[in-house]
């Protein structure tokens, strides 16, 4: 039996790939439903769901920020529609 999840720091789970986090993430859940069904030792998991915890902590933390990123595009002023002020002398 593999007895552990990936250990991720604090600045490599800030800069991991979306992709990268997501595959951490699974793999981490399903190691630690394994470690689960074959009775490892309850320190061992403990750790285990700490740092599956963080990981989906990172994920909800990036989702929470796409969609604000998405609110603040949908309610922000269109200015890139105005028509541009002509350029040039005043006359």
């Amino acid at each position: 039996m593999r007895t552990g999840v990936q250990q991720f720091n604090v600045t490599e789970l800030a800069i991991l790939a979306e992709d990268d986090l997501n595959r951490a993430l699974r793999r981490g859940q399903e190691q630690l439903g394994r470690m689960r069904r074959e009775g490892a030792s309850a320190g061992l998991r403990r750790f285990a769901e700490t740092e599956v915890c963080y990981l989906q902590r990172e994920a909800e933390v990036r989702d929470r920020r796409r969609q604000a990123h998405v609110r603040w595009l949908r309610d922000r002023p269109d200015h890139f529609n105005a028509s541009p002020r002509p350029r040039g002398r005043r006359e």
